[in-house]
């Protein structure tokens, strides 16, 4: 799965950060990004 197109950068530092990180930890980041998201919008409505 790894041609030689150009990747965006975050690409790349996920595939760091993925090496780096268990499933689990990666799990709980992006449910609190999510939920930071929601709240961001929440506040923006308010």
């Amino acid at each position: 799965m790894s041609d030689s197109r150009k990747e965006p950068v975050y690409y790349t530092v996920e595939r760091k950060f993925l090496a780096k990180t268990s499933a689990d930890e990666l799990i709980k980041y992006i449910i609190q990004s999510h939920i930071l998201q929601e709240l961001e919008k929440e506040a923006e409505e308010h």
